[in-house]
């Protein structure tokens, strides 16, 4: 007998296949079929974790996570996606720029220089 998903357990199963979908498409995986045979299971069953229909068990996400060398703590992350296309700048990467303050502390420094190049 089976019962319907709350709203929280149907969010949480869709933000685990999300994070599977993202996974799978990063690592240029097309087929389901790849992760399936992997682990022995069919390519529907993980159409079915992507897509949120279903959630797996701590096993599966244990072999999902080995799989795609992940932490389980990733797979179950909410912020996993973001976190992992984040832009340079947010990766410290780049420096943030410089706030130079308001048009009124600038302006007359800005418009020194526009004469200078005219």
């Amino acid at each position: 007998m089976s019962r319907n998903k709350t709203a929280d357990e149907c969010r949480f199963a869709k933000m685990i296949g999300t994070n599977m979908k993202y996974l799978r498409l990063r690592k240029g995986f097309s087929p389901m079929k790849v992760l399936a045979g992997h682990i022995g299971m069919t390519h529907q069953q993980v159409a079915k974790y992507e897509s949120g229909k279903n959630i797996p068990c701590a096993y599966r996400l244990t072999q999902i996570a080995d799989f795609y060398k992940v932490k389980t703590d990733d797979l179950i992350n909410p912020d996993f996606i973001h976190c992992q296309s984040k832009t340079p700048q947010d990766a410290g990467y780049l420096k943030p720029q410089k706030d130079i303050g308001s048009y009124e502390e600038v302006g007359p420094e800005v418009e020194a220089m526009l004469n200078e190049h005219n």
